[in-house]
Order: C-alpha cells, then sequence, then structure tokens
C-alpha cells in the first residue's frame, strides 16, 4: 500500500490501480479483496498530497 500511495504522487489514480491491482492479485495471500480496498483508499489518499497530479 505505501508503493501505491507514493505512486500515485507521479501518475493518476486510475494508472497507479491499474499496475498495483493485479500484482496483487497474483499475491498467494487469503484476502486480497481487503487489500484491493486499502489500495484504493492509498491511491486517493496519495493523490490528495498533490493536487495539480489529478485533473
Amino acid at each position: 500500500m505505501v508503493t501505491t500511495f507514493f505512486l500515485s504522487n507521479l501518475v493518476t489514480n486510475d494508472v497507479t490501480l491499474i499496475v498495483i491491482v493485479p500484482l496483487t492479485l497474483a499475491l498467494n495471500v487469503n484476502r486480497r479483496d481487503i487489500l484491493v480496498i486499502l489500495e484504493a483508499l492509498a491511491a486517493n489518499a496519495g493523490s490528495a498530497l498533490i493536487p495539480f497530479v489529478n485533473p
């Protein structure tokens, strides 16, 4: 989630999640659904720090 947070500072939320979510789904963990939700929250929080990244 930290990667998602900082990556969303560089590119838009959509691009961040398109890159990170497939990597998360490839992991062998029990609660991938919670991780995807937390990644979406981290992408939104990260992009909110720099207002000129997202349109």
